[in-house]
């Protein structure tokens, strides 16, 4: 069982542990990616570690979140894992905004980054 995975804060070695265990299937309970621009929550050694993240602005757009996708996925250690075993994922806020709800998020400004509805691509449903 895997949750709050953030690039920049470090390397993931304890996915490629649970294949070295011989896990038969991962589940992760959510923050698979963080939202955050290149100089946010836990970067701080970001760039000695060599994990600074793409982009480097805070996902907004749906082509920012694949690309923050394939960044994350492009870890040696989740790709073994994925190469070796089903995953069932959750999503929690991370994976859209920080503390996100229905009708916006603690670090989503409607004013500078647009309608919460639209970000990472628009969500069903919403007004």
């Amino acid at each position: 069982m895997f949750s709050c995975a953030n690039y920049p804060a470090g390397y993931f070695h304890a996915y490629s542990e649970a294949v070295k265990a011989g896990a038969e299937y991962a589940i992760h309970l959510g923050d698979y990616i963080y939202e955050y621009p290149a100089n946010g929550y836990a970067s701080a050694d970001a760039v000695k570690l060599g994990r600074v993240v793409l982009p480097a602005t805070e996902c907004l757009k749906l082509a920012d979140y694949r690309q923050r996708y394939a960044q994350y996925r492009s870890d040696p250690d989740l790709k073994q894992l994925h190469s070796s075993m089903a995953m069932i994922a959750v999503w929690d806020d991370h994976e859209i905004a920080n503390d996100s709800f229905v009708y916006g998020a603690e670090n989503h400004t409607e004013g500078t980054e647009g309608r919460f509805a639209d970000r990472g691509g628009g969500t069903a449903g919403l007004p």
